[in-house]
């Protein structure tokens, strides 16, 4: 909260902060109606989380039934580490809620009879919105390739190429990755 107070212009001057800059443009504009620490948690971590719930119970509808869908959705929202993590003003459940998305759009994509540019898209996005969420984010992509190839084969390079695409827009944040790297490891 205290780093995403500073002007915009500086919003991306992180390096001390060693995380992607995304939760820090969040609040950012969060601050813009509200310091109250409710609202900053409300917009930080509460949505997601909520948003988690909601996209984790539509994978799982996918894949298995509405029934074990329900279920999933119940033990998520009943999890100590998601409700603590879904009140914190922490870099945490952002990136958690754009890796549900992506699952979701994922699923939708191996379980459609026929691909769409549109979910092709989404998939893309959500997947930026998470590189610029978490530094772990990148090993998600390691579970969705065993996973696409696992499931359907025939999606595998207009898959690649959506990560690849997504991938090259994160590029330009490089140069910032490496100095909050190098930083890190003066402090060790």
């Amino acid at each position: 909260a205290l780093e995403s107070a500073r002007p915009l212009s500086q919003q991306f001057d992180i390096i001390a902060d060693f995380q992607p800059p995304l939760l820090h443009l969040l609040l950012h504009f969060a601050e813009r109606l509200s310091t109250h620490e409710a609202w900053m948690r409300l917009w930080g971590a509460f949505i997601p989380g909520i948003i988690t719930v909601f996209a984790v119970i539509k994978v799982t509808e996918k894949v298995f039934s509405k029934r074990v869908a329900v279920l999933t959705g119940l033990l998520l929202a009943l999890s100590s580490f998601h409700v603590y993590f879904s009140q914190e003003l922490r870099p945490y459940s952002l990136p958690a809620m754009w890796a549900a998305l992506s699952w979701w759009q994922l699923v939708a994509l191996t379980t459609a009879k026929k691909s769409s540019w549109k979910v092709y898209s989404l998939f893309g996005m959500y997947s930026w919105m998470g590189l610029f969420s978490s530094y772990l984010y990148p090993f998600l992509f390691i579970g969705q390739i065993i996973y696409v190839v696992w499931q359907k084969r025939t999606a595998l390079v207009p898959f690649f190429a959506t990560v690849i695409g997504t991938s090259l827009f994160y590029l330009p944040w490089i140069p910032t990755f490496l100095r909050q790297l190098a930083e890190g490891r003066s402090v060790q």
